[in-house]
């Protein structure tokens, strides 16, 4: 099912496929700000780019699928060479969630995802919810478990303020960090650089293409794919995305971003007659480090046994 909820300023669609957000829109200018499909079986065909889906047990890449608790080895499915990438096989975001509450501006979507799930531990309660106030919509999830396991939650959503009719590149983009990782390959690796006058440095609020231009070997087929480093637990400005007419800034208390301009988009029969190329969809993925459960130097991604995790994202869309 897909629900709407809405307000004075914002009307956004929900499925309950993967807690997904299938649409954003301001009302003012009637543009949706976010990819995604006309109809559920669409995000079941095209599972790769995960349009607007909660992704978990754990977001992001995992080295050889594998981490250690309490001296414990959980073995994951690997989906790319040497890598668990969103889960694997235990990957919530295609998996149906229950309408827990559904209110005019808000709707909480609940999954129990069972032990061993995937290879996690635990038998995991998740709760989702999007609400909106004013001009914001809210993004939060809580996680309470029996075993002590790995929770790493984000929203996957790609945004665009064009309304997704072309690339993001000329849209401005400022991150509220000057630390980047670098990748090895498609992960982040443990090594941690200053932005400062490279094709990362988006410090001050840039057009995306004049930044990029600037060329780095390590960049993913010329776009973002990187874990910008904040290692910061407090609800704080992470980022800002702007064009002529809206502005979107994102905040969380989650302690890294991960950017992706949709590099691999391909070629997307989307929502409203929309055909999705690459970048056409900047993803903020608010979430713990890459493959952090296994490096030694950041937040550690746990949820300890019956002690409830509680994060949120909070997109703030404002016009010009």
């Amino acid at each position: 099912m897909i629900y709407t909820i809405e307000n004075e300023f914002l009307r956004v669609k929900v499925s309950t496929v993967g807690a997904t957000l299938v649409s954003f829109i301001d009302k003012k200018t009637n543009t949706d700000i976010v990819l995604g499909f006309d109809d559920q079986a669409s995000y079941f065909k095209n599972t790769g780019p995960h349009l607007g889906a909660t992704v978990g047990r754990n977001a992001n890449r995992i080295a050889d699928g594998s981490f250690v608790i309490n001296g414990e080895k959980y073995q994951l499915s690997l989906n790319e060479p040497g890598i668990c990438l969103h889960s694997g096989v235990g990957d919530l975001s295609f998996r149906g969630y229950t309408l827990k509450e559904l209110k005019e501006d808000e709707i909480v979507l609940s999954l129990f995802d069972g032990d061993m799930s995937g290879g996690f531990p635990g038998n995991l309660n998740l709760e989702v919810s999007y609400s909106l106030k004013n001009n914001q919509l809210i993004y939060s999830f809580t996680g309470l478990c029996d075993k002590d396991s790995v929770l790493n939650i984000t929203n996957h959503s790609y945004f665009n303020l064009n309304g997704g009719v072309d690339t993001v590149f000329d849209q401005e983009l400022k991150i509220y960090t000057d630390k980047v990782a670098l990748n090895v390959g498609p992960m982040a690796s443990d090594e941690v650089v200053d932005v400062k006058g490279t094709a990362f440095d988006f410090t001050t609020l840039s057009k995306i293409n004049d930044v990029l231009s600037i060329g780095h070997s390590n960049l993913s087929k010329c776009g973002l794919d990187h874990n910008y480093v904040f290692e910061d637990m407090s609800f704080k400005k992470m980022a800002e995305l702007h064009n002529d007419k809206l502005s979107l800034t994102v905040e969380s208390d989650l302690p890294d971003m991960h950017i992706y301009t949709g590099n691999y988009l391909g070629h997307l029969e989307g929502k409203d007659n929309h055909t999705y190329e690459d970048y056409y969809g900047i993803c903020f993925e608010c979430q713990y480090y890459p493959n952090g459960i296994n490096y030694d130097d950041f937040i550690k991604p746990y949820i300890y046994k019956d002690k409830e995790v509680n994060h949120k994202i909070v997109y703030t869309l404002e016009g010009k």
